[in-house]
């Protein structure tokens, strides 16, 4: 009978395996207590004891590098770049942030595949696009400090998860609340950033070297927000997808960012400056590494794609070097190891990363990068896909999380050095 139930279909219920799924291991929470314990032991013996914690510490390894990089010269004796203690810090946290991330998907229930990785290269590229235009010199002060890596990348990270979190939670309520709300509500937080825009050219444009018109941002929330109404109604569903939401912020806010680098030559001030320092032969010399950098990448991608379909014609298992999430992994360490030798060996560029920085240093070639990173995201594919494939298959998310990190180690460095090159900043 319609609409009941029977002792018989209880028991085949209850033979149906539930879905495994791996638990959020408690040494997470452990460390991410301890790191915040060590970080409230810092702040105090800042005030305590300053000649130690922050001159000795704070300053000598975190701090004064940011300066430094910020003023473009040594500060104290301290050199802009990273630095063994600085790398492992800014490694855990990094481990922390994906452990956070990895929290918020699991509580959506947030698939990651190509279409989830694709919506987060805006907010990646974001964080490139704003480093470079302080390459350009382009903030001043207290501005210039966020766009200083790594602080740029803490600042985007957070502003991802918030994304994150805002999409999924408006998406989620989709149903009940209406499309239309939906969308409207989901487009608050591209408004929000362009009213603090708005509040930062009216106030503090003066600390700008190029600043777009307010009703640059205006037009874009307004833009993604119309393009959204679109794709829902063309859809004609009930609910709102959060992948778009959560696309459609990054996309407007790197909108304002791509604005802004294509304004930069137009400006007569920065004309003046980037003909006066670069002749004609050496900015035709720069746009050809810049198109030699992407070629370069998207053939080594190429063959070794080609290469593993070979040889994944009698060894399956190697069919996961060619999904889209590991080819876009592949392309996005290419371009950073493309850039690296062409920047480094022809344009005079240096490394600021240790363990790059000495591989050159003992090779005394750039070149040294392409084997390694192929070695490297090769690894990574292989441990996550091949060989403990049926371990990882229990929880996917935390392993494309895994993948869209290794996938932001490479394709942010290697689009700014990019960037850098074509621009000849």
């Amino acid at each position: 009978m319609e609409g009941s139930s029977t002792d018989d279909d209880a028991a085949v219920a209850d033979t149906v395996p539930a879905p495994v799924t791996a638990p959020v291991p408690k040494l997470g929470l452990w460390i991410s207590g301890l790191f915040l314990a060590a970080l409230g032991i810092v702040a105090i013996g800042c005030v305590i004891w300053p000649e130690v914690f922050y001159d000795g510490f704070v300053w000598k390894y975190f701090w004064g590098p940011i300066v430094a990089d910020a003023t473009d010269r040594e500060v104290g004796g301290i050199s802009e770049g990273y630095n063994p203690v600085s790398t492992i810090v800014y490694g855990l946290i990094l481990a922390l942030a994906v452990g956070a991330i990895f929290l918020v998907l699991d509580r959506f229930q947030i698939n990651i595949d190509l279409r989830f990785t694709l919506a987060v290269l805006p907010f990646l590229l974001v964080g490139v696009v704003g480093r470079v235009l302080e390459d350009m010199e382009l903030f001043g002060e207290p501005y210039v400090y966020l766009f200083i890596s790594p602080l740029i990348y803490i600042v985007v990270g957070l502003s991802t998860l918030g994304a994150l979190v805002w999409s999924a939670w408006t998406a989620g309520k989709s149903s009940r609340r209406g499309v239309s709300k939906t969308l409207l509500l989901g487009s608050v937080p591209m408004w929000v950033f362009a009213g603090v825009y708005t509040l930062a050219y009216m106030i503090t444009n003066d600390r700008f070297a190029l600043i777009l018109h307010p009703v640059v941002p205006a037009g874009l929330a307004a833009m993604v927000t119309g393009l959204w109404f679109w794709y829902s109604g063309s859809r004609d569903q009930g609910e709102v997808d959060s992948v778009i939401l959560f696309g459609g912020t990054g996309a407007m806010v790197l909108g304002m960012g791509l604005c802004t680098l294509a304004a930069w030559p137009g400006a007569d001030r920065w004309r003046s400056v980037y003909l006066a320092a670069n002749p004609n032969d050496v900015i035709q010399a720069e746009y050809a590494g810049f198109a030699g950098v992407i070629l370069l990448a998207a053939a080594l991608t190429f063959m070794f794609n080609m290469v593993m379909k070979h040889f994944g014609k009698t060894r399956p298992g190697l069919t996961a070097f060619t999904t889209g999430v590991s080819t876009l992994l592949v392309f996005g360490h290419m371009l950073d190891a493309s850039a690296t030798f062409v920047a480094i060996d022809f344009f005079g560029y240096w490394e600021k990363h240790v363990l790059p920085r000495f591989m050159i240093e003992v090779t005394g070639s750039a070149v040294v990068m392409i084997p390694m990173k192929f070695l490297v995201v090769g690894l990574v594919i292989y441990i996550l896909d091949v060989a403990f494939k049926d371990d990882t298959e229990l929880n996917p998310r935390l392993v494309g999380l895994v993948k869209i990190a290794v996938l932001v180690l490479g394709m942010a460095p290697g689009c700014r050095d990019v960037l850098r090159l074509g621009l000849g900043v």
